[in-house]
């Protein structure tokens, strides 16, 4: 009996793991614009909303037609993680230095799972000076 609870256990990790793995690269993509306007459109929920490092706040058509008119950024990643809030609930968190010009802001993002799909529900970035 104690061997199927820790292979269960075992199982619910690697789920896990592989579910960090997908939002981790699903974040850095949507933060480098490297997706496609319609790509962004799919893994932002309807109601998204972010709150940004300038202080503007953006909604998803916003952010959908941005993306369509912009460059990839070459940005560094750190102190990625991942916390399961609930089930369904992850938050991202991580801090990103941009190359060009040269800044770092620390960031979050509540992730929503909707059936095998995730979508990005809030983003915040804060400036770090």
């Amino acid at each position: 009996m104690g061997a199927g609870r820790q292979g269960v256990r075992g199982s619910r990790r690697l789920k896990a793991a592989d579910r960090d793995e997908l939002l981790l690269t699903l974040e850095q993509k949507l933060a480098c614009g490297r997706l496609a306007a319609h790509e962004a459109a799919a893994l932002l929920a309807d109601e998204f909303v972010e709150f940004g490092a300038s202080g503007k706040v953006w909604t998803k058509p916003e952010v959908v037609a941005a993306m369509a008119s912009s460059q990839p950024i070459e940005r560094t990643f750190e102190e990625l993680t991942v916390r399961e809030l609930s089930p369904s609930i992850c938050l991202v968190t991580y801090r990103v230095i941009d190359a060009t010009p040269r800044s770092s802001s620390l960031r979050s993002s509540l992730w929503r799972r909707e059936g095998e799909s995730w979508q990005m529900l809030f983003h915040q970035g804060t400036s770090v000076k």
